[in-house]
C-alpha cells in the first residue's frame, strides 16, 4: 500500500500552472517536524516535495502561503531526470487530499476543513 500523512509548514507558497490540457498543477514544499527536533528545536525539519492536481491545486494555490500549516494525504511517486548525464532520482508525494490548519502568524491552530483532490 503507499499512503502518506504528513503535518507540517509550507516552506514556500505553491506555484501553480496549468498543463497543455488545462489541468491544474501546483507544486510546493513542507517542512515536517524531524526526529531529531524532539530532542533538539534548532534541527533542521524533514523537506518533501508535494504536487497536488486539478480543483486541489487551485485552491492550495488560493488560500495557503509561505509558513502556513496543512496536513498532507497522498502517495509517494517517483520519478527520475536527467542532467549533465547523470539520472537523479526523486520522491515526491501526490497528495489526494490536503486539510487546512493554521496560519502563519495565528498562535494556535484552527479546526481545518479538508479539501479533496481529483483523480490523477
Amino acid at each position: 500500500m503507499n499512503h502518506t500523512t504528513l503535518i507540517g509548514r509550507l516552506g514556500q507558497s505553491p506555484t501553480l500552472r496549468y498543463t497543455d490540457s488545462g489541468k491544474a498543477v501546483a507544486e510546493f514544499s513542507l517542512a515536517v517536524p524531524s526526529y531529531q527536533q524532539r530532542k533538539n528545536p534548532d534541527a533542521d525539519p524533514d523537506w518533501f516535495y508535494i504536487v497536488a492536481w486539478g480543483s486541489l491545486a487551485e485552491a492550495i494555490a488560493t488560500n495557503k502561503s509561505k509558513g502556513d500549516q496543512v496536513a498532507v494525504t497522498g502517495r509517494l511517486t517517483p520519478s527520475s531526470y536527467e542532467k549533465d548525464g547523470v539520472t537523479h532520482r526523486t520522491v515526491k508525494v501526490t497528495a489526494d487530499e490536503v486539510e487546512f490548519l493554521a496560519r502563519k502568524r495565528t498562535t494556535g491552530d484552527s479546526a481545518g476543513e479538508a479539501v479533496p483532490g481529483d483523480a490523477h
